[in-house]
């Protein structure tokens, strides 16, 4: 049992929050989509996809600097605030680490295989061990232990943007990049590419995991004669993962996210980890193949790779984001649920759905004493043609539950043996929600031919006060409609769907019948004169 959390594992209790958080300030970033963010106590940071990270400060919401040098889209961002260091990863298959107090470079780390790896999608530090693990786009694992005592960048003043520049820019490394075919060794010696696989002659120096000398860091020092290089340069330790620092085939899809046991992150109310008191770190990493995996991580003295000690299969797509807390796993999948997975009963315990079913909602009012309207509008896939336009009618009030028939609270909706028990579970908020998730499904694959409007009151047990008007005062937004339909039916059975197209109702009116003659006297003219209740 875990201590932080202290109910059982199976019936903890549910977090109830009484206060939606409010917005604070927005950060606008233009022409390009922010893809990954990170925060210390001073910046926030923002990854974006045309490989740049914005450094926005905390306290004046300005921008402070742009920090410039992937070539591709920046995929994740890591802060160890130990090292006061910010990794990133990004598509061009290298890892960056800047110093979040100079904002200036200081490592560059190319994975295993170089740009074979693909994009490095996820990152997550270790500060017991000083290691970085990663997830890249060709299913591998890796991870990196960075030397205790690294060189660090020449001091200067920090400018608002750093720049991928050739042989003076900041952000390039002490010699030319090793090429992966000129400079390859043979496939099956797995064996990453280096400068002196094509040039043993030159006094290369070849990428490794041993840091620069000092001298070679010394200002207008290259340590490779073969490169020229200009008088004033600060320059970088470039680091390589060995391939003893490689899971192959670590998961069967990309490996889209990563995260430690127990978690070591700013806000985390899990309990601080000691390696030295004989525990010994985990791992968890999520892929597009729909599972999430449990790595446990060698102690402090051993250097081994991580071992795998279960995978839980999520089912339902990509999963793409990963929290931990305690004994417990959240895990974010690609159809918008979010799998909640025990670790000391190893079994899914929850699934909550999150997803934005993907229409324009808003409410109608219908009067000071009645419930809203509720509108949903679903725009079907965009054509030449004209759409049809389907109007959906329901409603989501009920009527009032017996105090005896019921096993479980008839407001509180409860599953048994494959069936939903609750109040309004068939009349009418089942049926309701069976549509718009249709629809959702259907729009998530473009695959919805009409625009539907669900139209949803909260009065039909109780007449429909203030419908019809509302109705006749939005009638321009509600739009023309080419089809109404209504869910106060039942199937032929259980697994066999079926419309109603024409149901029995009650009509309640007032019908006048007369003729054009006078008033006759029925024992004198009787039968002889035309009387309209016979012809009614």
């Amino acid at each position: 049992m875990s201590p932080v959390i202290p109910d059982p594992s199976l019936s903890r209790a549910t977090v109830v929050v009484h206060q939606l958080p409010n917005l604070f300030h927005a950060l606008h970033q233009e022409h390009s989509s922010v893809l990954s963010l990170a925060a210390d106590d001073r910046n926030i940071y923002a990854g974006s996809q045309d490989g740049q990270i914005s450094v926005w400060d905390k306290y004046t919401f300005k921008l402070r600097a742009v920090l410039s040098g992937h070539t591709g889209s920046v995929l994740a961002l890591e802060y160890a605030p130990q090292n006061h260091w910010l990794f990133s990863a990004s598509g061009d298959s290298t890892i960056r680490v800047w110093s979040t107090r100079s904002l200036y470079p200081l490592h560059i780390l190319h994975p295993h295989l170089d740009t074979d790896s693909g994009d490095l999608f996820s990152l997550v530090w270790s500060p017991e061990s000083h290691t970085l693990y990663f997830g890249c786009q060709n299913t591998s694992l890796q991870w990196f232990p960075f030397p205790l005592t690294t060189p660090q960048l020449l001091s200067a003043s920090p400018s608002l943007s750093f720049g991928a520049r050739s042989s003076s820019g900041a952000s390039t490394p002490p010699s030319r990049k090793a090429h992966k075919f000129f400079d390859s060794y043979p496939q099956y010696t797995r064996r990453p590419a280096d400068l002196n696989a094509r040039n043993p002659t030159c006094a290369s120096r070849a990428i490794s995991t041993t840091p620069p000398s000092a001298s070679s860091l010394e200002l207008g020092t290259s340590p490779d004669p073969c490169v020229q290089s200009d008088a004033v340069q600060p320059l970088l330790s470039v680091f390589q993962v060995p391939p003893e620092n490689v899971i192959y085939s670590a998961h069967y899809g990309y490996v889209y996210c990563i995260a430690l046991l127990p978690s070591h992150r700013d806000g985390s109310d899990d309990l601080t980890f000691e390696m030295d008191q004989g525990k010994s770190l985990q791992l968890v990493t999520g892929s597009g193949d729909s599972t999430v995996k449990l790595w446990q991580l060698p102690d402090k003295s051993s250097k081994g790779a991580p071992q795998l000690l279960h995978t839980f299969d999520c089912g339902v797509g990509a999963v793409l984001s990963l929290v931990v807390r305690g004994d417990t796993i959240f895990a974010g999948c690609q159809d918008g649920l979010v799998k909640v997975w025990d670790l000391e009963t190893r079994t899914l315990v929850r699934t909550l759905l999150v997803v934005e079913l993907g229409a324009d909602a808003s409410l109608l009012p219908t009067g000071d004493s009645t419930n809203p309207l509720v509108m949903a509008t679903f725009r079907g896939s965009q054509t030449s043609a004209r759409k049809p336009r389907i109007l959906f009618y329901g409603h989501y009030d009920v009527i009032s539950a017996r105090s005896t028939g019921w096993v479980s609270d008839p407001f509180t909706l409860s599953g048994r043996n494959g069936y939903l028990y609750g109040r309004g579970a068939t009349d009418n908020k089942g049926p309701v929600m069976a549509v718009a998730c249709a629809a959702a499904e259907l729009l998530a694959h473009r695959a919805l031919g009409v625009d539907l409007v669900l139209l949803v009151e909260g009065e039909e047990e109780a007449g429909s006060g203030g419908f019809v008007e509302t109705v006749k005062r939005h009638k321009e937004t509600i739009g023309p409609i080419d089809s109404i339909l209504v869910s106060n039916s039942t199937w032929i059975a259980e697994d066999t769907p079926c419309i109603t197209y024409g149901l029995r109702g009650v009509v309640h009116c007032n019908v006048e019948i007369f003729n054009a003659g006078p008033d006759l006297h029925s024992g004198v003219d009787g039968g002889a004169a035309r009387e309209p209740m016979l012809d009614m």
